[in-house]
C-alpha cells in the first residue's frame, strides 16, 4: 500500500499537474492515501523536512521522485509516467 507526500506552494506553476496526476493515480488504485501540505501554510513541516523547492513528492519511501520518471505536465501523461516508479516501489516493499 503506497501512501503519498506532497508539498506545494501559491504561485508554483507545476504544482496543479502533480495534484491532479497523483489524483489520478488514487483513482486507478495505484496509491492508497495522500497527504498534501501547502508549504507557505506549515513551513516547519516544509522545514522539517529539508524541503526547498515544490512540487515535492514522497512515494513510500523515496523523496522526490520527479527526476526518475520521464516528468511531462502535459495533462494526463504525468500519472502514466508515475505508474511505473509506483509500481516499482510496491514490487521493492
Amino acid at each position: 500500500m503506497l501512501k503519498v507526500k506532497l508539498f506545494i506552494a501559491p504561485g508554483c506553476p507545476h504544482c496543479p499537474n502533480v495534484l491532479q496526476a497523483l489524483s489520478e493515480l488514487i483513482k486507478d488504485g495505484e496509491i492508497a492515501e495522500m497527504e498534501v501540505s501547502n508549504m507557505a501554510l506549515v513551513p516547519e513541516k516544509a522545514q522539517e523536512l529539508n524541503i526547498r523547492s515544490v512540487p515535492w513528492i514522497k512515494i513510500g519511501p523515496l523523496n522526490s521522485l520527479a527526476h526518475k520518471a520521464k516528468v511531462s505536465y502535459k495533462p494526463g501523461s504525468l500519472v502514466l509516467n508515475l505508474k511505473p516508479v509506483c509500481r516499482s516501489i510496491l514490487m521493492s516493499c
